[in-house]
């Protein structure tokens, strides 16, 4: 048998990618896992509005924008009116352009929250609203998955009631199932700060119950108002723990990131479209693009003593025109994200405030509730601009670049537990140094503050009152308060940071080459920091792949777990666990099926674990016997092997093998009935009446000249009989000399095939 270790070529990976249209987009890594609350706008998110049907009836009813365009353009256009800077002046009247806004803003929300608009809706939901059969997937697999579940709209109790009927009610269940908690008339973005009163609604007559609401919130009921305040303490959720979804980026994702520190996933149905276009008209990218690389080469090879000027006005125009096609592929308004190359204010909020994105809530279905959100690296302009192929050195002129001092090898204070696995790699688990203490003590009655002159006094009185203890840091004797740690002495006022001055007297500090530090200055001076995150290691640190990390920040690459202090694999600069390395990297056997994590064998241009290959040989072959002439140390399993193929005769001709691995198999010998052992040390077999053909292989081939080697030796004697005349002696005899063991049962299967009689 031929062994061979696993050999993995380095080539690089490709990101696996769901579908865009069931994609959910990440600008901050969050593990799923860890949410333990899930929180939903109804409107828009949960409640998605049919387009263009509802922009139609919103325009009917009263569009801000074109309402706001009618009454400036009445006003600059009204006789005996003159433009203002901010606004338009008529007789001894002034209306300013923001109180026309403001104005019109106010009659357009009272026609939507009290006007037809709401009513138009509920009396044509299959019209207006898209009824999405996965939300009552979504909602029931969350809470499967132990998650609680709360809906939180501004809308009112009679209209939430009727939208989510529509949505969610079946024969056998009622929406408010869904939830855990529910939130009506919340008033965001004022819920995330002061917020309003808290009431329990009446769900028979609609009215608010009189006072606040004191807890506890009970299922299947319904409240009004409140804050995020008073709802965190009566649900007892904290902020990381919350994931709320809302298409609002400013009442829904912004407050609730910057009040409550949730984490937040921003519903943008306009996404469908954005990816449409950004797939089907590429192109215009890539035009867009390569004028940038035709601008650049026209500066090429210029500096500052350069006196032509190059002539780019037909770049440039190129370049105004493509930016307008882009923009106008996206329709009349153009993109929500992008205007040109560059991004939109409104882009610039959404990769800020919002931890994830999709254009539909559901897209949550197509992942598992312990996925690893990861968020991909976000490149500024110095590393998206510069290949990584460029190594070359780089020309600064003369100036010697800078290290910034961010990898820092500690070795003093690190504990490092060490394990040491053959094939796999082990991060090295250590925690950093605690912080240390000072102890104040009272040395005397009398405060140091003007001690020399009062000391001076008392001399004169014949009144020694010097201490004999001396602060490290002014060498004066301490009178009064003194600050005690490493064995040293201090005045309380002296016992300060190394580097910022900050006093310690009453807070831990970090000793370093017998400097004193404050443990912000230590961390940041001296701590390892995290390969993911770059901030420093206070606690627990692992050094592994030839850096350091936070425990939690070490995770597999695949499946985003954190790995700890488990055994994890490289491939190509990345750690993997165990489970997902040897399920992506390596062979997978012809026989099982499953990955191959040790050696393995190939053959039928197959790989094969060794023992599903000889299973499938026997099983194939019908064979009876098999002779092992296996290594010593690797008999035992050659033999174990054989055993669970169930081959009836089992000859071992190996000498040498370890009796431990022996008493193995012969405990595994008595345990069945259906092979025979013979051997090891065994010279082989040879059958009554039927001694030819004979197959032979002489070990002594190899021994060095004057030396004897194995039964070969044995039998020279008188300075005759070398290996070479024993060979040629078993050929003339008939006997066939193979040069190898290996060429063993090719020999004697060539020979068996030919019909010759006796087994060897």
């Amino acid at each position: 048998l031929k062994f061979l270790s696993v050999a993995m070529e380095n080539t690089m990976l490709k990101k696996y990618h769901r579908d865009p249209g069931k994609r959910v987009f990440v600008n901050r890594s969050l593990e799923l896992e860890k949410i333990k609350f899930f929180g939903f706008d109804m409107d828009y998110t949960l409640a998605v509005y049919k387009s263009p049907e509802y922009e139609i009836l919103g325009f009917r009813l009263g569009s801000v924008t074109y309402l706001i365009a009618c009454l400036v353009n009445y006003m600059d256009n009204c006789p005996g009116s003159s433009r203002e800077p901010s606004g338009v002046k008529l007789g001894d009247m002034y209306m300013s352009y923001k109180s026309m806004y403001q104005d019109v803003r106010a009659a357009v929300d009272w026609v939507h929250y009290h006007g037809d608009m709401k009513r138009i809706t509920l009396n044509n939901l299959e019209k207006y609203v898209h009824k999405d059969p996965r939300l009552t997937m979504l909602l029931t697999r969350m809470r499967e998955n132990g998650a609680k579940t709360f809906l939180l709209t501004n809308s009112g109790y009679f209209y939430t009631d009727k939208v989510m009927t529509y949505l969610l009610d079946s024969e056998t269940k009622s929406w408010r199932s869904y939830f855990d908690f529910i939130v009506v008339d919340a008033n965001k973005p004022l819920w995330f700060a002061e917020g309003t009163v808290f009431r329990q609604v009446d769900q028979g007559t609609g009215t608010l119950r009189i006072g606040s609401h004191l807890g506890p919130l009970r299922p299947n009921q319904i409240y009004a108002g409140g804050s995020s305040e008073v709802f965190s303490k009566l649900v007892g959720v904290r902020g990381r723990e919350v994931l709320y979804l809302g298409d609002h980026i400013f009442g829904d994702v912004l407050r609730s990131k910057k009040g409550r520190g949730w984490r937040t996933f921003l519903v943008v149905p306009e996404l469908v479209q954005e990816l449409h276009v950004w797939t089907e008209r590429r192109g215009l990218f890539t035009r867009l693009q390569n004028l940038d690389i035709q601008l650049g080469a026209a500066f090429k090879n210029m500096d500052s003593s350069s006196e032509i000027r190059p002539d780019i006005r037909e770049i440039r125009e190129s370049i105004r025109s493509v930016t307008h096609e882009m923009d106008m592929a996206y329709g009349m308004l153009g993109s929500l994200f992008r205007s040109g190359s560059r991004q939109t204010f409104f882009a610039s909020q959404v990769e800020r405030y919002a931890d994830l994105y999709a254009h539909s809530c559901c897209n949550l279905l197509y992942y598992p509730f312990f996925y690893f959100f990861r968020a991909p690296p976000m490149l500024m302009p110095h590393e998206s601009t510069v290949e990584h192929e460029e190594t070359g050195p780089i020309d600064c002129s003369g100036l010697t670049p800078i290290d910034r001092g961010r990898n820092v090898i500690i070795s003093e204070g690190m504990e490092a537990l060490t394990q040491s696995v053959e094939g796999t790699n082990s991060p090295v688990f250590g925690s950093f140094k605690r912080a240390k203490h000072v102890r104040i003590d009272f040395n005397d009655s009398m405060t140091n503050s003007n001690s020399d002159s009062i000391q001076n006094d008392l001399a004169r009185y014949g009144i020694n009152n010097v201490s004999n203890e001396e602060c490290e840091a002014c060498k004066k004797s301490i009178v009064g308060q003194v600050a005690i740690a490493l064995g040293k002495m201090w005045h309380e006022e002296h016992f300060v940071c190394a580097h910022c001055g900050e006093r310690l007297a009453h807070r831990n500090f970090y000793e370093r080459s017998g400097n004193i530090y404050c443990e912000h200055d230590y961390h940041r001076l001296f701590s390892p920091r995290c390969a993911y995150c770059n901030t420093p290691i206070k606690e627990k640190c692992i050094t592994a792949l030839d850096q350091t990390w936070h425990p939690e920040h070490f995770y597999c690459a695949k499946c985003g777990r954190p790995i700890g202090e488990e055994i994890f694999h490289e491939k190509d600069g990345r750690a993997f666990c165990h489970k997902d390395y040897f399920t992506n990297f390596t062979p997978t056997c012809h026989g099982c099926k499953r990955p191959i994590t040790g050696h393995y064998i190939t053959a039928l241009n197959c790989e094969w674990h060794s023992d599903c290959f000889v299973q499938q040989a026997v099983k194939e072959t019908e064979a009876d016997a098999t002779i092992l002439y296996v290594p010593a140390q690797a008999s035992a399993d050659a033999i174990h092997e054989a055993i669970d193929a169930k081959v009836p005769l089992i000859v071992v001709i190996t000498e040498g093998i370890p009796q431990l691995d022996m008493v193995k198999v012969k405990q595994k010998l008595l345990k069945q009935s259906d092979c025979r052992l013979v051997g090891p040390n065994c010279p082989g077999l040879i059958r009554g009446a039927n001694a030819k053909p004979v197959v032979s292989f002489i070990a002594g081939v190899t021994a060095p000249p004057g030396r004897r080697m194995g039964h070969a030796g044995a039998i020279i004697s008188g300075g005759k009989g070398t290996a070479e005349h024993k060979i040629d002696a078993l050929r003339e005899a008939g006997v066939t000399v193979v040069m190898s063991p290996a060429q063993m049962g090719i020999s004697l299967a060539r020979h068996m095939y030919h019909g010759h009689a006796g087994a060897h």
